[in-house]
């Protein structure tokens, strides 16, 4: 993303990207005085590791402008960080509406002094485009010292409401997203909207105007009924974005195509449902038959090494584990023998470690006192889940959004939710070749069957991803 920020008459094209560590030197050297007042004396290469977000801004000579860093707890001593959000709400007005989940801290601001204006409201305008899931960043500033002139200008301070730890010490200022990247304010689709929406479709593709005419979608519109809705986003009165859905999906298909149990197949549960495969007959096998004794000729040869002295008895064994040893690298050099070897050289080579080995074999013992290998239960890969409540899922049938908003997609999916309370999944499948668009990537792709022959991937969402 390309902005230009503007301070002073100063004028300079600036790109944000994310902090890396060689950037920690540059960013050093932007640390002034009123920095230490408000956010201490930082160790920059372990805060810029730490943070959950860090961002930095370059020109195009690639030098760095201004950068921060943000975590997800309050930059201040006495406060858990696992449990700040009982603290903010007990110790500040209008903060009940925050939480671990749409929460960021402001723990470091740099930037050149004549930019600084510019690159902070360019900063705060990034994480909010970047991460749709924030709502809240907050400043926690000591009572000493008071945010510089580019930071006041964005951050408002909090009243506070108690005497909790910190209250004492430092003042909470906040920065909410309306003022830089608002929500989309969500409706229903009306077929005024076509004049709006059909340049967004025709700038990323024309294949459905092509196949279905130039009125397509304003006769979707316009076929809307109890199983089908269309919503629209709109900024100042202008149609961005549309999402088409509706409440009649297949699920027998996609339960057959696509591995659905662990989503109990889009479905509500039902006394019915069969989920585990049916228990197999147990095969009792016979008790293995009692060995037979052993010949004369056997036992006199047991006799006879019985009977021999210590000396040959520990030459044999030191004989039988140099031979197995010499075997087992023969074997090892063998296997990465190249298939260009002839079998026939292949295999006399290994004669002699084999000969040498039933020189030196154990005799056989009894079949009763040979160790039974444990037997794996057999896995039914057939077994296929049966699920018969009602559906618990609507399609998201056709989506677009203009490039500039499309990080704000989640703006149309929780009106979608609104409006189908009884649903928790929202699914949609793709063709295999599309790249992954910002909504897509909140949603969590479906391993399909090997017996599968649909030519799309399937996507499902739960409604419990959406963060207030």
């Amino acid at each position: 993303m390309s902005r230009k920020a503007t301070n002073m008459g100063a004028d300079q094209y600036v790109s944000a990207r994310r902090t890396e560590s060689v950037d920690a030197l540059a960013v050093t050297k932007l640390v002034s005085e009123s920095t230490e007042q408000i956010f201490g004396r930082l160790n920059i290469v372990n805060l810029i590791e730490r943070a959950n977000l860090a961002v930095t801004l370059i020109n195009q000579n690639d030098e760095i402008m201004g950068q921060a860093c943000f975590l997800d707890y309050p930059n201040i001593g006495g406060v858990d960080p696992g449990k700040w959000e009982d603290w903010l709400h007990s110790s500040y007005n209008k903060t009940s509406s925050s939480t671990s989940l749409n929460t960021l801290f402001l723990h470091l601001f740099v930037a050149r002094g004549e930019y600084s204006h510019g690159a902070a409201k360019e900063i705060i305008t990034t994480v909010y485009t970047a991460v749709p899931e924030v709502h809240y960043i907050y400043l926690l500033v000591p009572k000493s010292a008071y945010p510089e002139a580019s930071l006041s200008n964005i951050f408002t301070p909090i009243e506070a409401d108690s005497e909790s730890a910190g209250i004492d010490t430092h003042v909470l200022f906040a920065c909410g997203r309306d003022k830089f990247v608002p929500m989309l304010h969500v409706r229903q689709a009306r077929v005024q909207d076509h004049d709006d929406l059909t340049p967004i479709f025709d700038r990323q593709s024309n294949m459905l105007t092509n196949t279905y005419g130039d009125f397509f979608l304003a006769e979707l519109i316009e076929a809307q009924d109890e199983s089908m809705h269309c919503l629209v986003s709109e900024i100042e009165g202008t149609a961005v974005g549309f999402m088409s859905l509706c409440t009649e999906v297949n699920l027998d298909l996609l339960n057959k195509c696509f591995d659905l149990g662990p989503l109990h197949g889009l479905r509500k549960p039902h006394p019915d449902d069969l989920t585990c495969p049916p228990a197999e007959p147990v095969v009792v096998e016979e008790e293995a038959a009692p060995s037979k004794p052993q010949s004369s000729k056997s036992v006199k040869s047991q006799v006879s090494s019985q009977a021999a002295d210590e000396k040959g008895e520990s030459k044999e064994k030191e004989e039988l584990s140099i031979q197995r040893k010499l075997s087992e690298e023969m074997l090892d050099y063998m296997s990465d023998v190249s298939g260009s070897l002839s079998t026939s050289r292949a295999s006399s080579v290994i004669e002699k470690p084999e000969s040498s080995m039933a020189a030196v074999e154990e005799p056989p013992q009894p079949v009763a006192e040979q160790k039974q290998e444990p037997r794996l239960p057999k896995v039914n890969n057939s077994f296929m889940p049966e699920f018969h409540g009602e559906s618990n899922a609507f399609s998201i049938q056709l989506f677009c959004i203009d490039e500039q908003y499309e990080m704000r997609s989640l703006d149309l999916l929780r009106e979608a939710f609104a409006r189908l309370p009884d649903k928790e999944f929202a699914v949609m499948t793709v063709p295999h070749l599309v790249p992954e668009f910002p909504l897509l990537q909140k949603f969590l792709r479906v391993t399909p069957r090997i017996t599968s022959n649909l030519s799309q991937e399937l996507y499902v969402f739960h409604k419990m991803g959406l963060t207030e």
